[in-house]
């Protein structure tokens, strides 16, 4: 007589309705949680980092007062739209001059890009040139 050896295959499994080793319910539900706890630890920067020092920077800009006698929340808006029509302090001037200094970087970026985007084909070959053919260089002439 011969022994024939038992089936292991289901053993290690268990009886042949259980789910069988791994990670279960409770392994999914925390790779479902992962995402969201980390947007949690996010928010928190964002909440101590930006919006914390954003509203007390609002709440120090509507105070009134002086040095010596004290300051106290007076919820005066009007230095937000004295900013810009004060004509003591131009701070529309450079308001103004920002955004247009902020669009030619931005052009000039993109177009720098674009400049080596065409210029690396021909620049592979042998005696071929690296200037830039595209057209926004002729329009904002490339200064980077």
């Amino acid at each position: 007589m011969t022994a024939t050896a038992p089936d292991l295959s289901t053993a290690a499994i268990g009886t042949a309705g259980s789910r069988g080793p791994g990670p279960g319910r409770a392994g999914r539900r925390s790779r479902r949680a992962a995402p969201y706890l980390l947007s949690l630890a996010g928010g928190a920067w964002l909440l101590v980092l930006f919006v914390i020092p954003l509203v007390s920077g609002l709440i120090v800009s509507l105070m009134s007062g002086n040095p010596e006698k004290g300051y106290s929340l007076t919820w005066n808006w009007s230095v937000y739209s004295n900013l810009f029509v004060d004509p003591a302090v131009p701070y529309l001037t450079f308001f103004v001059r920002s955004l247009i200094y902020g669009v030619r970087r931005r052009s000039s970026r993109s177009c720098s890009a674009t400049r080596w985007r065409t210029s690396w084909p021909s620049a592979s070959r042998p005696g071929g040139a690296t200037h830039c053919s595209s057209s926004c260089c002729s329009a904002f002439s490339c200064r980077s």
